[in-house]
């Protein structure tokens, strides 16, 4: 009988939280950056502004994927990939209707929102690993092919 694959849920909690703390760091860093390098003082708060929409779309995507449901982890971790890949085209897709509509300079905006996103990434690669590792067996309690009883002779 095939084993059954297993399962967990990640934590909505810690996600949520890494998605937050994400959009400040974001919003910080990006304001901070945007000031120092920046001649349009405008740029600090247009920073943050991209490093806001990056936040709340990684909030509700969270939100969305409900992180609580137990699934197989392989499916749980396809699931963070999607949600992941779905959370840069919506922030970038948000960001340019927001320099079309309020004609809000775009690098800026991008800037926030990408380093938003690559904090965001880091603290969920953190979470899931920690989350899959405790899952998962160690790699040497696998058997090897060496270790398999077969009836033909080795060569």
């Amino acid at each position: 009988m095939p084993e059954s694959p297993i399962q967990t849920t990640l934590p909505t909690g810690r996600l949520i939280a890494a998605n937050v703390i994400a959009a400040l760091l974001g919003a910080g860093l990006g304001w901070g950056g945007a000031m120092a390098l920046a001649e349009a003082p405008s740029a600090g708060p247009q920073t943050a502004l991209g490093a806001g929409i990056a936040g709340v779309i990684s909030v509700v995507l969270t939100v969305v994927i409900r992180p609580g449901q137990e699934r197989p982890i392989f499916a749980a971790a396809m699931t963070l990939l999607a949600a992941g890949m779905s959370r840069l085209v919506a922030a970038i897709g948000g960001c340019v209707l927001l320099y079309f509509a309020a004609q809000i300079p775009a690098a800026p905006l991008l800037s926030g929102t990408l380093l938003t996103l690559l904090f965001v990434l880091f603290f969920e690669a953190r979470i899931a690993t920690s989350i899959f590792r405790r899952l998962t067996p160690p790699a040497g309690d696998s058997p090897t092919p060496s270790d398999t009883n077969t009836d033909e002779p080795d060569c």
